[in-house]
């Protein structure tokens, strides 16, 4: 086996003298790094940077395996905090309902024998049963939208995490 061995550098085509033993150098006229490859009865090189590309590549895939694993739970997380927000918030429309049902039933019991004390009783149901559910339900289904939007839009950006880190494993 010769001593030396002739090559041209892949990155600036200057020659390089390589000895036998060398595993690792790099170009004496462009100081990119490369690796000596051995094979049976010839020897090349190649820039290191390939190298890291491919294990960077690797990084990458374990990268996204690990995020899409976190976005699994994350997403059955605010699918359970929406879904429960979703229910507060029609459990509140209905007990709106029920306010505007009772402000309803006021109106009519002086309507059935017009008299002060019937009115005084409607009066008092429409405090009673009408204002407060209606109140009530419009403030917390005020507080409770917004919450919704910003639940439904996370959701949203994790579908879009995970497509493309899913993109990146090939699933």
């Amino acid at each position: 086996m010769p001593e030396v061995f002739t090559l041209t550098c892949p990155t600036c085509g200057g020659k390089l003298q390589i000895a036998p033993d060398l595993d690792r150098f790099a170009c004496a006229h462009c100081g990119n790094e490369h690796i000596v490859v051995k094979g049976t009865g010839t020897i090349s090189i190649l820039p290191i940077r390939e190298d890291l590309h491919k294990i960077g590549t690797g990084v990458d895939r374990t990268a996204s395996e690990l995020a899409l694993t976190r976005i699994e739970a994350e997403v059955r997380a605010v699918k359970s905090e929406l879904s429960d927000l979703k229910s507060k918030y029609g459990a509140y429309s209905l007990f709106m309902v029920v306010g505007v049902l009772g402000i309803g039933c006021s109106v009519l019991v002086p309507l059935l024998d017009f008299s002060a004390g019937n009115v005084l009783i409607a009066l008092l149901l429409i405090v009673i049963l009408g204002i407060p559910p209606i109140l009530i339900s419009r403030r917390t289904t005020a507080r409770l939208k917004p919450q919704i939007d910003i639940l439904t839009e996370k959701l949203k950006d994790l579908s879009e995490e995970y497509l493309h880190h899913r993109s990146i494993v090939g699933k």
